[in-house]
Parts: C-alpha cells; sequence; structure tokens
C-alpha cells in the first residue's frame, strides 16, 4: 500500500503544474507556474520504457527535457527518490462527468429513454465542474472515456481531458458509438427466468444489435 501511495504522490507532482485549471472552495484558480525539476525518479515513458534515476524539467506547465544531467539554477527542485513518476493515466471506460450523484436524478445524465439512442451525446452532457473530475486528475487520471449507458445503443462516448473550463475545451478528439453486448447470464440472485428464457432473450438483443449494425 505504501508503495501505491508513493506511486501516486509522484504521478501528482508530475501533474499538478501541468493541470489547466484548479477549484477551491467552489472558485477556479490557476496553476502554480514556472519551472519544477523532479530529480533522481524512475520515469515510465510511453517510447523508451522505464528509466532510472532520471530528471524531468517541467516548464509553464509542459514538459521541456527529460534526462540524467540537467541543470536548471532557476528551476525549483522536487527530489523524487524512490518514486516513480507516469504520464498522465487513461481511464477507458467510465461515467465521469455524466453524474454526480447517482441517488439525485437531477445529476444523472449518463442515460436516455429507449433502447437505441445513439443520438445521446455524451460530450455535450458533460459537466466540466463535476467534482469528481479534479478528484480524478489529481489522483494521476488526466483523460478519460466517458460512456453513456443503458440501453443496447446507449449513446456516443468521447474521449475527454480532465481540464477546460467548458466540454469543447476538454474534447480529447475521438468519438464512438458505445453498444452494450447483449447478457447471457442470470440478472442478480431475483432473477427468476428459467435457462430457455435467458438463452432465448440473449439471442433476441444479439439479433436486434446485428440488424441495427446491418441497416445502419
Amino acid at each position: 500500500m505504501k508503495r501505491i501511495l508513493k506511486t501516486f504522490c509522484a504521478s501528482l507532482l508530475a501533474l499538478l503544474p501541468m493541470a489547466a485549471m484548479a477549484q477551491i472552495d467552489g472558485e477556479f484558480v490557476k496553476p502554480r507556474t514556472g519551472k519544477f525539476l523532479l530529480q533522481n525518479a524512475t520515469v515510465v515513458t510511453i517510447t523508451k520504457g522505464t528509466l532510472s534515476n532520471t530528471s524531468v524539467l517541467v516548464e509553464n506547465g509542459k514538459i521541456a527535457q527529460i534526462g540524467t544531467n540537467i541543470s536548471a539554477s532557476d528551476a525549483e527542485v522536487i527530489d523524487c527518490s524512490g518514486l516513480f513518476v507516469y504520464p498522465g493515466m487513461i481511464d477507458a471506460g467510465t461515467r465521469l462527468g455524466l453524474v454526480e450523484v447517482s441517488s439525485v436524478p437531477e445529476t444523472v445524465d449518463y442515460q436516455e429513454i429507449g433502447n437505441v439512442t445513439p443520438n445521446m451525446q455524451a460530450l455535450t452532457t458533460v459537466n466540466p465542474n463535476a467534482e469528481a473530475i479534479g478528484v480524478t486528475r489529481v489522483s494521476g487520471v488526466t483523460t478519460v472515456l466517458t460512456v453513456p449507458s443503458g440501453g443496447l445503443f446507449p449513446g456516443t462516448a468521447a474521449l475527454i481531458n480532465l481540464n477546460g473550463y467548458t466540454p469543447d475545451q476538454m474534447y480529447g478528439g475521438f468519438k464512438a458509438v458505445a453498444m452494450t453486448f447483449p447478457r447471457s447470464g442470470r440478472r442478480g440472485r431475483f432473477d427468476r427466468r428459467s435457462d430457455e428464457d435467458i438463452k432465448k432473450d440473449a439471442e433476441k438483443s444479439l439479433k436486434e444489435a446485428t440488424e441495427i449494425f446491418e441497416n445502419a
């Protein structure tokens, strides 16, 4: 558990200066600016694997340099010995921004009435001010695919970055129609259907999905 916490702390240090905004007591405040030198970290990269005892120079919210001998006398030094620094993590399946409190219907926007509603756009519905967005961002997750749910084709999912004041600012450049693959098992202990009925229902849903694809 300690190792996990250390990992997230290091990720947080790397992400804080890069955040486009922060929220304190309901008010948006600008992030700290300047230079930050994260020294002696284990840096996990996308293209060059894992780099030991490596430093990362962050300048004005962007990674300026990665290496073992970085000189930046005017930078704030953060010792990351024994810690990991990751790129922003991606959650590929969530309702983030589409629901605030599940028990309060006014804050639930991930589902439309009907079984086939591809017109339901997650990007249009997403709430940039949702409390969970800030919490998720500082935990190291910077991008998510937020997905409607409920029907066979519940809506159009959207890739969003967890910074920005509007949905358009958050848009990550990718959309896709979501599909809930038909379930073939029993739906909890209160499901009293026979095995034969379960099989028939699954086949019916799969046939419906196939017809929708063929007629699209």
